[in-house]
């Protein structure tokens, strides 16, 4: 079918009242940088965004982006007609001419509350009409295809593709925040619900030095490339970790070094996080999923850094946390094999209940300035 619109839907963004134009602005904005080459132009109305496609557009890839951007309900590929019934009734016998469902609905959505016919006469109107043009058998739940007629500011709008969104609100209505990406699965599916929240994430990803760098290197630029897909254009960080890696080993006890490590990554990111004017800090932490994520440890990491953190999959379990991964498309990058900073000279049965006087007495030792420092001046920023 060559549908001429898309009518965008959203839900969390109608609660904001006089705040309403900004984050209808910024929604517009991330649509507009997501399907560019597919669409004319995007214009807003009261309840709703209308997309006016190209002639030539791709379908697959307009409903991959829209489905996961951040701030939609809910989207309808349409055709547009003028707002009268005679030509409401007239697209929706062409929308079903070529189906063959054994069952069908018709939903109609007055948003303007001017035109005469209501939405249960529009609906009795067209479903009758249907009815004697195919001998198709109205269902109301669950029918094998639901036509749906948008009845907007000045046209009407009608189509058989609705596609759920993920809600939430707009990238870019909110504060920015740095996330830490190790490369697994539980980071970019952090970062990727705080986008939900309309959050514009800077990635820091700390690199291990093995045989396996440059693989993992191309695999965490792949994972912030699908997850710019979502928020748009994105910065990484890449840390060299391995200088303070070799101190950290020689000075820190085995059973220590997952939460020293973290620590130091915690104050680098932060010196990161202030040349770019950000308060708060991103982790893919889920309580007591391993060693370094009981309570105890996690207050002893998070105690390193003055920069708010935000655990976004805390009270998630694994399997949770895998069904967003996939949703997103992360899931596949995130299982190629590499070997992070945190999992290098670790005890076979690493601390689980730090204690601070202890994590004190070990970062004694250390010439904590001047290993962030080096990390600091280190960094490589790529952007996508």
């Amino acid at each position: 079918m060559n549908y001429t619109n898309i009518v965008v839907h959203y839900d969390e963004i109608g609660l904001k009242k006089g705040n309403r134009d900004y984050f209808e602005k910024k929604l517009v904005e991330n649509i507009k940088f997501a399907i560019k080459d597919n669409i004319k132009r995007v214009l807003r109305e009261r309840g709703q965004i209308i997309v006016s496609l190209e002639e030539k557009y791709n379908q697959e890839k307009i409903t991959k982006s829209l489905s996961l951007m951040p701030g939609i309900s809910s989207f309808l590929f349409s055709i547009e007609t003028e707002q009268n019934i005679e030509d409401i009734k007239q697209a929706s016998l062409s929308l079903m001419k070529n189906t063959n469902p054994e069952t069908f609905s018709v939903d109609c959505r007055r948003h303007n509350k001017g035109f005469k016919t209501n939405s249960n006469e529009i609906n009795q109107i067209v479903g009758q009409l249907i009815c004697d043009e195919y001998k198709f058998k109205v269902k109301l739940k669950n029918p094998e295809i639901a036509l749906n007629i948008e009845i907007c500011n000045t046209k009407a709008y009608i189509g058989t593709e609705k596609t759920q969104g993920v809600g939430g609100l707009p990238v870019g209505s909110a504060e920015k925040m740095i996330s830490l990406l190790s490369g697994g699965i539980d980071s970019p599916v952090a970062s990727y619900m705080m986008m939900k929240r309309g959050v514009k994430v800077t990635f820091i990803h700390f690199q291990n030095k093995t045989q396996m760098t440059r693989s993992a290197s191309k695999k965490v630029e792949k994972l912030v490339k699908q997850l710019s897909s979502i928020q748009g254009q994105s910065k990484l960080y890449i840390i060299p970790f391995e200088e303070i890696q070799k101190e950290l080993i020689m000075k820190v006890p085995a059973k220590y070094r997952m939460i020293i490590y973290r620590r130091f990554m915690g104050r680098i990111a932060e010196a990161i996080a202030r040349s770019e004017r950000i308060n708060v800090m991103i982790t893919g932490d889920s309580l007591a999923q391993v060693a370094s994520q009981t309570v105890p440890n996690l207050l002893a990491i998070n105690d390193a850094v003055n920069l708010m953190v935000v655990s976004p999959l805390i009270g998630l379990n694994k399997n949770e946390i895998i069904k967003v991964s996939k949703q997103i498309d992360t899931y596949d990058i995130s299982i190629e094999p590499y070997t992070d900073c945190c999992s290098f000279f670790i005890a076979k049965n690493p601390e689980t209940k730090a204690r601070m006087s202890e994590v004190e007495k070990i970062e004694a030792n250390l010439d904590i300035d001047s290993l962030i420092k080096i990390g600091f001046e280190s960094k490589i920023l790529k952007k996508f």
